[in-house]
């Protein structure tokens, strides 16, 4: 769900109106189910419109256990719990109790409408690189000697940080000489990269690699796809991924 809510988002430029995906932990012919509050809950939440007409969600979300949440914000992290979608980094957009409270400040509103933009055009040759402890040159070596891939997202320790290994990075750094791309996203789900922390996250800002910021792992992967699909140039790559798509990385400025 956190991946489709994050395509959309990118896929539908200039939305002004709601769209909202759900789901339940348990299916809706069981008697707990959450599935009826789930649906009824977005349904109305989706309908609901301001003083001037408008309607008051005007992007893509996911709504779960009584919580409105940014689609390309959201992280599913439990199979047992019903509350089951979190977002890590960026607030709720509303709170269902008898009242739908809106958190008005966190809405994307339209100060200008657009004609809607449908994008359909999407690559998918990137390779996701988890570092872990006793990761080996060969290992790394061979993920990254993948012809077709044309971004690699590397995903890293704390606010973006690899082993101190001069062959891991002189690795990195050969294959960014060669026009690939590189994106630094972090294994910790709350938080940002922060390449200026710690040495190591230096070198790699150093050597060209990309911050992802805050954003989730699964936003990362669809704006890493929907800039691909464009046929940008490794230049037009690196300086259309800093730019803020959807509200979906408001940091990288």
């Amino acid at each position: 769900m956190a991946y489709t809510s994050s395509v959309l988002s990118f896929m539908l430029e200039n939305i002004n109106k709601a769209v909202i995906l759900t789901g339940s932990q348990l299916p809706i012919g069981i008697k707990r189910t959450d599935a009826k509050e789930n649906l009824i809950s977005s349904i109305e939440i989706a309908s609901l419109k301001d003083d001037k007409g408008s309607f008051i969600l005007q992007e893509v979300a996911i709504y779960f256990e009584y919580s409105l949440y940014r689609g390309n914000r959201c992280h599913k992290f439990s199979t047992e719990h019903f509350d089951a979608i979190i977002s890590p980094n960026y607030p709720p957009l509303a709170e269902a109790g008898v009242n739908i409270n809106w958190n008005y400040g966190a809405l994307q509103r339209k100060v200008d409408y657009k004609k809607l933009a449908i994008h359909y055009e999407w690559d998918d040759t990137i390779c996701v690189i988890k570092f872990f402890p006793g990761l080996k040159t060969s290992q790394l070596e061979y993920a990254l000697n993948q012809p077709e891939v044309k971004v690699f997202i590397l995903e890293t320790f704390g606010s973006g940080n690899i082993p101190m290994r001069n062959d891991l990075v002189d690795l990195i750094k050969g294959k960014v000489d060669e026009g690939k791309c590189f994106i630094n996203v972090s294994q910790c789900r709350k938080g940002n990269v922060d390449q200026k922390t710690y040495a190591s996250g230096l070198k790699l800002s150093e050597i060209g690699v990309l911050s992802a910021e805050d954003m989730t792992f699964e936003a990362v992967v669809v704006k890493v796809m929907h800039l691909l699909g464009k046929k940008l140039s490794v230049e037009g790559f690196a300086r259309e991924f800093q730019i803020d798509y959807a509200d979906a990385d408001p940091l990288i400025q």
